[in-house]
């Protein structure tokens, strides 16, 4: 179905427009419940973050986002503008067939879109990168290179799932100031899965608090008072996180 169609409009402020919808998502695989009418709205230029305990359906509900898998019932709406880009959590190349960074991009990136993608690799200034073999990256490195691959499909909603992961306390710090970037500079929205509760409650603009269902949702100074989030995480907010939320009303 078409957001352009659908009568909930398009539009919550001139500068924020609804890219994404699913409605009462829910998935059932082998008698377990994973999603249970799952609700969420990724609007544009957003960063969305999905937080929850391991096992609280995060990946599903990205895949079912992505179109990988189908939900059971629901409905997934999309504007017919959309364009995802996905970076997965992590992307094995077995060093017994070794690529260079420059024949990965070739897999992907197609000849009328060169000079868009020239400027991608100029703007995460990873262009030493493309002579190295993909498999003697640092783990920063190879972040960088993947996104960059999602940023092959001119995205207007980037999808990160665990992005981080893998990366030194610097590394997390470097790739978020780049999402951040990312966000201010191509305009699109960020949809995000992350453990990291320090940068959510910080960076993010929108918040999805995940356990199978929609525990608490809204901006990270909303939900810090739900007794939803507090029972989930509680505990690590108040003993270290420090709370501050950037507003986006201004110009950069």
């Amino acid at each position: 179905m078409s957001l352009n169609n659908h009568p909930c409009g398009l539009v919550k402020n001139k500068d924020q427009q609804l890219l994404l919808e699913a409605q009462n998502l829910s998935f059932t695989r082998q008698k377990n419940k994973i999603l249970d009418r799952v609700s969420i709205k990724i609007y544009q230029p957003e960063i969305t973050t999905i937080i929850g305990p391991n096992g609280a359906g995060k990946s599903t509900l990205v895949k079912i986002l992505l179109g990988i898998i189908k939900q059971d019932s629901g409905l997934l709406i999309k504007n017919q503008h959309v364009r995802l880009g996905y970076m997965p959590q992590d992307f094995n190349i077995s060093q017994f067939m070794p690529i260079t960074v420059a024949y990965f991009f070739k897999l992907f990136v197609h000849k009328k879109d060169k000079n868009y993608f020239d400027g991608v690799i100029d703007f995460l200034k990873i262009g030493h990168l493309l002579s190295k073999n993909i498999t003697s990256l640092s783990g920063g490195e190879r972040q960088k290179v993947l996104l960059a691959r999602a940023m092959a499909e001119k995205p207007n909603v980037l999808v990160l799932d665990e992005p981080t992961a893998n990366l030194d306390i610097q590394g997390q710090a470097d790739f978020y100031h780049w999402i951040e970037t990312i966000r201010n500079q191509y305009h699109c929205a960020i949809l995000m899965v992350s453990h990291d509760l320090h940068w959510v409650m910080r960076g993010a603009d929108q918040i999805i608090c995940l356990n199978q269902h929609v525990c608490c949702s809204g901006h990270p100074h909303t939900i810090q008072h739900d007794d939803d989030f507090k029972n989930l995480f509680g505990h690590l907010w108040q003993e270290k996180v420090g709370f501050y939320q950037h507003h986006h009303d201004h110009q950069h």
